[in-house]
């Protein structure tokens, strides 16, 4: 009887909670929207930027007012979606005529010409989701422009209180938001085991906390709710996943990295050479087809079939041209693109309309192979220094957030050409290989860190800044040494510093002969004096801008950050030293002019320190376990909206300029119909190499795959060979 009446409470307080949630969520929407200018920039297409002007016709003389010209196809969409009939006003000027406007398959309407400010005022029925189109037939040219009309403001609400078709699913829009919301937060609560009372507690501080926002900012509240829901999904499924786990005994973390791996090779991977690989791929390509080091033909987009080439800039060495990118990658891309002259070459002698000119699929697709693999190479490299601190479960899932959760994904599997993913898996041998240094400072482990340390120079100049890292290592030996009184260690310690220092000069070399030969001296920069700006830092931007800003573009480095100062709280040492290179290197990359990178996805430049940050990351979700599921649900949330921004912006959902994207605002970017297009996903995959060869399943495709394959079952074999040799007679554990 008792566990009858606790199911009849339980189900009139849900009962009453989601009839309130409803009224939210109908009041927010009856609320007077503001300009949709501002709450929802991206939902308008077809417009020039912004202008202003204290003399519009029709407006008291002197106010200043802000518009948009309109191009001759024009559009612009509405949402959140109401359930009852909306209103939406729309100021204009037309001062040309001939402008139709139509709302989806539905008759276009001629705009009444208009020579000063007016407000047109449309009223549209429940369940309508507007896609509103505005077309001039007859537009003028000003300066290079074709413009429609001048469009003021966009301002829209919702009228009545209920749908009145008699269709339930008129009412969709109201049960989608915050009723949806809530419905999946005690969905959460349930998952994770939460009492019925804290239960209660958390969805009426939810509703509660929602509705107060309500009042103040309402179209907000509507428009976060997507967000909301998929970040609550994301801890549902992570939450399922382990508890799936606890009843598994598995342990095979490395296989479960690889197979990550794997799953974001099969489902993203897009080679292609554009914008910066440009450079880097130049080096390459130069050196073994044209057998020489001008780049001019490389640069030159009537030569190049790739994309966004650089602008050719001729050396101070009459005859080269500037090349501002470093030798590394194409170092390490040149054993794969040997793979693929070879396959290009067997191509051509197979009628498969292939040149042997470093062009062609096969040469593309290897390198950009290279560039995925160093992806895997970050994510089992993180896995090893983690594994010194925390379990092997949480070191994986710190090493798999990492990689899915930041822009490594991006930069491994969607742009290859670029040094960033290699960059990363260079600062990752490094680091390790700076630990080891430290546990056991050896004539061998100097060297190694010599070796680690001339890779990360030659991938990405930038990263020097990591060097304080065996810096510290160093000096904390010499502490130790200097007070122990020990000569002979301080000796071989001295020894050991300048043989790294030799094996790093010796590993760079190939860079000091490039700028000798290209640009006529031993050391360059290429970026001009100009290059760092000191005295103006965007640590705040770097962070939280709109513009890339750690905390919502790549949530996991942020993430990472956070825990970074925790961890050299806990553990002075390494702590302090991870800390301070990861300082170092953020309060630099802040104080450059092109801070931002100059486009592509994030802050491209810290992919570098990934590892570092990696370590912060695990910290978090080894403090996290004692809260059971937190951990997985936390690493969930992080992957998810990374990925969906990632997707958001590949499909260009998020505008590309960079200054596009900072005049912006958060807005846009936080609150979106979509945060994890699954559309876009479906495209992306489509249209991934994975996906064309499912497609269009042809002879090459079938070489270049079988290549890769054997390379796969190489690495493999090298990796298990090492697993039995590296210690004779013990397998390496994980």
């Amino acid at each position: 009887m008792k566990q009858a009446q606790r199911w009849i409470l339980g189900l009139s307080i849900a009962a009453i909670m989601i009839a309130t949630a409803c009224y939210v969520e109908q009041s927010a929407s009856q609320a007077r929207q503001a300009n949709m200018w501002q709450l929802a920039p991206l939902a308008f297409d077809g417009f020039y930027g912004a202008e202003e002007s204290t003399t519009l016709p029709g407006v008291p003389a002197g106010e200043r007012r802000i518009y948009h010209w309109t191009r001759p196809e024009s559009q612009f969409s509405l949402w959140p979606r109401t359930a009852t009939s909306s209103a939406v006003d729309l100021e204009y000027l037309d001062p040309i005529g001939a402008t139709t406007l139509q709302i989806d398959q539905h008759a276009p309407i001629a705009l009444t010409p208009a020579q000063q400010m007016r407000r047109l005022r449309m009223l549209f029925p429940p369940g309508d989701d507007p896609t509103i189109r505005l077309v001039q037939t007859k537009p003028q040219t000003v300066d290079g422009r074709q413009l429609g009309l001048i469009v003021g403001d966009v301002r829209w609400s919702a009228l009545g209180w209920g749908a009145r078709t008699g269709d339930i699913r008129a009412y969709s829009p109201l049960l989608l938001g915050l009723p949806l919301t809530l419905a999946l937060l005690g969905a959460l609560g349930w998952i994770v085991r939460l009492p019925a009372r804290r239960m209660f507690m958390l969805l009426l501080f939810a509703l509660g906390s929602m509705a107060i926002f309500a009042i103040r900012s309402p179209w907000d509240a509507r428009a976060m709710q997507p967000a909301l829901q998929w970040l609550i999904g994301a801890g549902i499924v992570s939450a399922g996943l382990f508890y799936l786990k606890r009843r598994t005994s598995f342990s095979q973390w490395t296989l479960a990295i690889v197979g990550v791996w794997c799953l974001s090779l099969l489902l993203f991977f897009s080679p292609e050479i554009t914008s910066d690989g440009v450079g880097y791929y130049a080096y390459v390509r130069s050196a073994l087809i044209d057998g020489d080091l001008n780049f001019t033909n490389e640069f030159d987009p009537q030569q190049s079939p790739f994309s966004h080439t650089p602008l050719v800039l001729p050396a101070p060495r009459p005859g080269y041209v500037v090349n501002s990118w470093s030798v590394g990658p194409a170092l390490y891309w040149t054993p794969f693109w040997l793979v693929g002259h070879a396959i290009a070459t067997v191509g051509r002698q197979l009628d498969l309309g292939w040149r042997a000119d470093g062009y062609d699929p096969p040469y593309i697709v290897l390198i950009a192979l290279a560039s995925a693999l160093a992806g895997l190479a970050t994510m089992l490299g993180c896995f090893k220094i983690l594994t010194r601190w925390f379990t092997p479960a949480v070191a994986a899932t710190a090493a798999i957030t990492i990689y899915l959760g930041s822009n490594l994904l991006y930069y491994a599997q969607l742009a290859g050409s670029f040094a960033h993913g290699l960059s990363a898996a260079t600062a990752t041998w490094l680091l390790l290989a700076s630990l080891r240094l430290d546990e056991q400072p050896t004539m061998r482990r100097w060297l190694a860190l010599g070796l680690a340390a001339g890779a990360l120079l030659l991938t990405y100049w930038i990263a020097a800044l990591l060097l304080v890292l065996p810096l510290c290592v160093a000096l904390r030996h010499a502490w130790r040494l200097a007070r122990e009184h020990d000569v002979q260690g301080l000796w071989r310690l001295v020894v050991g510093a300048v043989a790294a220092g030799g094996v790093a000069l010796l590993v760079f070399t190939p860079q000091l002969l490039v700028w000798k030969l290209t640009i006529g001296s031993w050391l360059a920069v290429p970026q001009g004096s100009a290059f760092v700006t000191p005295q103006q830092n965007h640590l705040i931007e770097v962070l939280f801008g709109s513009l890339y800003g750690l905390a919502w573009w790549t949530p996991a480095y942020f993430a990472g950050l956070v825990g970074a100062v925790w961890f050299a709280l806990r553990r002075p040492w390494p702590g302090v030293a991870l800390l301070a290179a990861i300082g170092l290197y953020l309060v630099y990359n802040a104080s450059l002019t092109s801070w931002h990178g100059n486009g592509a996805f994030g802050m491209r430049r810290l992919t570098s320190i990934a590892p570092l940050l990696a370590v912060g990351l695990a910290l978090l979700l080894d403090r996290a376990r004692r809260y059971r599921p937190l951990p997985a649900m936390l690493a969930g949330v992080l992957i998810v909206w990374s990925i969906g921004m990632t997707l958001r912006y590949v499909i260009f959902l998020l505008p590309h300029a960079p200054y596009a994207l900072q005049d912006l605002g958060l807005r846009p970017i936080l609150l979106s119909p979509e945060p994890l297009p699954v559309g876009a996903l479906l495209f992306v995959v489509a249209h991934s190499w994975f996906g064309a060869l499912l497609r269009t399943l042809d002879a090459g495709d079938l070489l270049i795959l079988g290549a890769c394959m054997l390379a796969a079952a190489a690495a493999s074999f090298l990796w298990r060979w090492r697993r039995y040799t590296l210690r004779p007679g013990e397998r390496v554990k994980g």
